[in-house]
């Protein structure tokens, strides 16, 4: 028998719960025609429908102010962009600029090394193949601004020869044309250029000849990034040796054609906090992630005046050959704008990274938090006092969960759901609900968990829902979720599962209800 629920009646159950409208075309969306009521069945689909997302709407498109220096903002960037697997035995291919600039990637990186019919793009000494520098190049060209229209910055790890590098700022200047900054946009400029003051412009990272030094040479920094922070491993131990040697080569020499390509991200040695404010603006460093974390630990507050000026990259450490991730949202707590992951991997760090960029339209820049971005100007008591916040979430049931691994055949899923609270500075918190048995149709939990949360920027602090099937062995996954706290909607929510490859699992979801205070 079909129920007919009227408009007010579901409208009082929102109005009271949820203080939201049911607008006219939500309800003739959702509603028997015929009797221009809305069924059971769909208030149903209503609840679980897009327009009852646990994402806030007004964060899918750009809201935040973008007329502000490039080092205030964060900046959606992958490392080795190239690879598609594995660091060291790996596949090279176009496709991963294509798949991260789709993706709305805003630094992506190539490392340039002599071929034998131009320069090449390879993860050098290594077994993974190779591509051409000027396919990449014309890839970019294509896709630079198809999901976002703000800078692009190319992040280049140059290992070249002098003659190859000429080839290379040829390339890039014949490919990329108008897209290109090659100088300065005005002068007697203090700090960084806006996002929106570069919009469709491509900047180019690298190293560049000291004024003066028509034929100098500057230490290399594929050297430093290649080589630290590198652990045993049996697999790769003749390629660390390899690349431990590259420590001892101090100097490589410069194109000055290479050279003139570089302005506002112009790569140097990090000297410490004391050189901040002489070094000019547009000086930026690059930090191993135990680097940065060690300076975190240790100083943060310099590390927070560094990075209201200057540009920082951070990139995994060289342990990580399986291509895995660290968390950035640590790093994204000193002010760090471009935390370099790995995008072929679909682990925690990228689905935070995911979650974070999911915020401003999708753009690839994040505003940071305004005690990040003017630390000097923020009064002591700001500094140090935090904002407790108490954040309920309630999981109530799901809805088609699918059977681990893409399988179709099998046992029935016992699927059970872990919610994981990751702040900035602390270890994760997570609850885990009971397994219910036999049912990936539409199990039911209707378990509560509460956090308390003791940091101010909810923009910082992520919140993934995790469902597994729970197994005698190893639990398999099912599908995941994160979101950014400061974008959580309050209310009864459906949540989208992701599967381990990043792609959402269709018609699936858990449906939960949240709520956030200050205490």
């Amino acid at each position: 028998m079909i129920i007919g629920i009227l408009i007010w009646a579901i409208q009082r159950i929102l109005d009271k719960r949820q203080k939201m409208a049911l607008t006219e075309k939500e309800h003739h969306k959702f509603s028997d025609k015929e009797r221009a009521a809305m069924t059971l069945e769909g208030s149903n689909s209503f609840l679980v429908s897009s327009d009852k997302s646990i994402f806030a709407p007004e964060h899918s498109e750009i809201f935040q102010d973008m007329n502000q220096p490039l080092s205030h903002y964060y900046i959606n960037s992958s490392h080795n962009t190239y690879l598609v697997g594995h660091q060291f035995k790996g596949i090279s291919s176009v496709e991963g600029y294509v798949r991260a600039l789709q993706q709305g990637c805003r630094c992506v990186e190539l490392d340039c090394w002599d071929g034998t019919e131009g320069p090449i793009i390879t993860h050098g000494r290594s077994f993974t193949s190779k591509i051409l520098f000027a396919n990449v190049i014309n890839a970019i060209r294509t896709y630079a601004f198809k999901a976002s229209s703000y800078p692009l910055i190319l992040s280049l790890e140059v290992h070249c020869s002098v003659e190859q590098q000429t080839q290379m700022a040829s390339i890039m200047r014949s490919t990329l044309g108008e897209y290109l900054v090659d100088w300065f946009i005005s002068d007697n400029e203090v700090e960084l250029p806006s996002p929106a003051a570069l919009m469709n412009k491509i900047l180019i990272k690298g190293k560049k000849i000291p004024p003066g030094h028509e034929d100098s040479a500057t230490e290399s920094e594929s050297a430093t990034e290649s080589g630290s922070d590198v652990n045993s491993s049996k697999e790769c131990q003749d390629r660390l040796k390899e690349l431990g040697k590259l420590k001892k080569k101090k100097k490589q020499h410069i194109a000055p054609a290479l050279s003139d390509l570089v302005n506002y991200c112009s790569a140097v040695k990090f000297k410490g906090f004391d050189y901040q404010h002489i070094e000019p603006f547009y000086h930026m460093s690059s930090f191993s992630e135990r680097e940065s974390a060690r300076l975190i630990k240790s100083d943060r507050k310099n590390f927070l005046r560094h990075n209201e000026r200057h540009l920082s990259r951070i990139y995994p450490a060289g342990f990580r050959i399986n291509s895995s991730n660290y968390e950035p949202h640590h790093h994204w707590n000193a002010g760090n704008q471009i935390v370099a992951l790995n995008w072929q991997t679909f682990d925690l760090g990228m689905q935070i990274n995911r979650a974070m960029f999911m915020v401003n339209g999708g753009c690839g820049y994040i505003l940071k938090p305004e005690r990040l971005r003017k630390y000097e100007s923020l009064t002591a008591n700001a500094l140090t006092t935090a904002t407790t916040w108490k954040l309920t979430i309630e999981i109530i049931s799901g809805q088609q969960l699918p059977k681990p691994k893409g399988q179709t055949k099998g046992e029935v899923i016992d699927p059970f759901v872990e919610v994981e609270l990751l702040v900035p500075g602390a270890d994760s918190v997570k609850y885990k609900t009971k397994t219910v048995n036999n049912n990936g149709f539409n199990p039911i939990w209707k378990e509560t968990a509460d956090f308390t949360v003791h940091y101010d920027e909810l923009s910082l602090v992520f919140l993934r829902f995790c469902v597994y099937d729970e197994d005698l062995g190893t639990d398999d996954f099912i599908g995941s979720y994160c979101i950014p706290v400061a974008s959580l909607q309050s209310g009864h929510r459906n949540v989208p599962l992701n599967d381990a490859n990043g792609e959402q699992c269709l018609s699936t979801s858990l449906y939960i209800r949240s709520s956030i205070s200050r205490t």
